[in-house]
Formats: structure tokens, sequence, C-alpha cells
């Protein structure tokens, strides 16, 4: 015979400071970032105007504005903060370049605005790759 529709199991929580830290555990976010990460972009010996930051720090960018469901100024102003957060002396990209370089990058694409959800693009190289979204740093 099944148990009435009104009755539903009841917990007691019995360990307060333990289910506090729970809580607080649960919005917990730790993003650590390499310092030896090429965020500069290198000579390409070609002519013309040689591009300031490297497709790792726009790739980082754009994966900041995806993960977090950002417009990319706001994004901008996240990773400059994140940036600051971590000890480094980089500059961050600015609205522009990031704009423009995200056309031709290949790595992540924003699927979904309404959920920021990341997917590889569909010539990304290994799986490995999709699995870390940020080039050069790891969310937990």
């Amino acid at each position: 015979m099944s148990e009435p529709k009104g009755s539903k199991a009841r917990y007691k929580t019995t360990n307060w400071a333990e289910y506090n830290a729970a809580l607080k555990a649960r919005g917990s976010l730790t993003i650590w970032l390499d310092k030896g990460m090429q965020w500069y972009a290198p000579s390409s010996g070609k002519r013309g105007r040689q591009h300031i930051f490297s497709n790792a720090a726009i790739q980082f960018c754009l994966g900041i504005k995806c993960l977090f469901g950002l417009a990319l100024r706001q994004s901008l102003g996240m990773v400059e903060s994140l940036l600051r957060l971590a000890g480094l002396d980089w500059r961050v990209p600015d609205y522009s370049t990031v704009c423009r370089r995200q056309k031709t990058l290949q790595g992540l694409c924003c699927t979904n605005q309404k959920r920021a959800e990341i997917t590889p693009a569909p010539d990304a190289a290994t799986p490995q790759q999709a699995q870390a979204p940020l080039p050069g740093a790891q969310v937990v």
C-alpha cells in the first residue's frame, strides 16, 4: 500500500556548523591562472602591425564571457580584476581587439546566451582541449 500524498520524509539537521560550511562551499569559486601562459603574442615576422595579445589571451576573455554569461565589456572588467587578484601585471585586451579577433578564433563558441554554455567549435583539435575551456586557467 502507498503512503498518503501529504507525508514527506523530514530530515533534521544536527550539525549546523558543518551544514553552514557546506552551503558556503557551494558558492566558492577558485580560478588558477598559469603564470607561464603566453599572454602577449610573439612577433609573427610578417609585415604590418603585429598582434599585441596571444590567441590564448583572447580565448581566456571570451571564455570568461561565455562561462558567466556577461557582455563583452563586463567580461573584460572581470578579467582585469582576476589578473589584479592573481598579482599579474598583464594588460587586458580592449573591446575592439577582442571583438575583431573573436571572428578569427576557432577554439570556443557560445551556443546559448541564456544558459552560457561553452561547447567546442566544430573543428576543435582534441576532446582534451574541450574539457579545459579557458586556456591557462582552471575553474574549480
